[in-house]
């Protein structure tokens, strides 16, 4: 009887030199054959039986590292098929599929597979989950369909701004039409915020050749943010405590 199983890994991965060396050994520890291929941002591919010339290659021209797959088998019955690829329509940042004719060993292979990953998974992987857009867009719209009912209701009430409320009537394509201009403008300022999250906080990144100076820039922007929005709170804070005195 032969046992098969399946996982996905949908956290944040930073996959450094030394985990990719203990999957890639894991994996050759357990397989006889084992083929690793590395997909480039500029669609160059890379292949290899030893991780370590994945892991040596210096990405000649900027070429970025995207995706790794790792095969290992034994024969048909007994193999391994692992990627780690950032797929954003799923959340999906690694999956692998492991078949042998051993409980024992099929349960081993997932559980030491579970262990590297889990220990990939950076500290701001929360962050990775968040939309600026989706995070602002129903909290504004909120704010915004309470200051037009508020403002309609002293108006029609009170008659001090507009005696006559019945220019307040909007049609319904004009309201149609305010609502598409509010989440385009919406929209347009929270796209490029949302690149600069997923710039500063990579749902996949892995640390190998020029890709580690690449790190830390992104590590020295991370901090100077950090430091501006500690210095404005504290700001804030001062200048509210002070406003209460005088």
């Amino acid at each position: 009887m032969i046992l098969e199983k399946e996982r996905e890994i949908r956290h944040a991965l930073v996959i450094e030199e030394e985990e990719l060396l203990k999957i890639s050994g894991l994996i050759a520890e357990k397989y006889e054959e084992i083929e690793i291929s590395a997909r480039c941002s500029d669609k160059t591919i890379l292949k290899s039986k030893d991780i370590n010339d994945i892991i040596r290659f210096e990405n000649h021209n900027f070429r970025k590292i995207e995706s790794i797959s790792i095969e290992g088998f034994n024969s048909v019955e007994e193999n391994l098929y692992l990627t780690i690829v950032n797929k954003d329509f799923i959340s999906t940042t690694a999956e692998f599929s492991v078949s042998s004719k051993k409980e024992k060993d099929l349960n081993y292979i997932l559980g030491k597979l579970d262990e590297l990953f889990l220990g990939a998974k950076p500290w701001y992987n929360f962050l990775t989950k968040i939309s600026v857009f989706w995070s602002l867009f129903f909290p504004l719209l909120s704010i915004i369909s309470g200051v037009v009912a508020i403002l309609y209701l002293y108006l029609k009430f009170t008659g001090k701004i507009l005696q006559d409320t019945s220019k307040l009537n909007l049609s319904t394509a004009e309201q149609l039409l305010i609502t598409i201009i509010i989440i385009s403008l919406l929209y347009i300022i929270c796209s490029p915020i949302d690149k600069l999250r997923m710039w500063l906080f990579p749902k996949l990144f892995f640390l190998l050749g020029r890709q580690k100076k690449t790190m830390e820039k992104i590590e020295s922007v991370r901090k100077v943010l950090f430091i501006v929005i500690c210095i404005g709170l504290v700001v804030s804070i001062v200048a509210g405590l002070l406003l209460r005195i005088i």
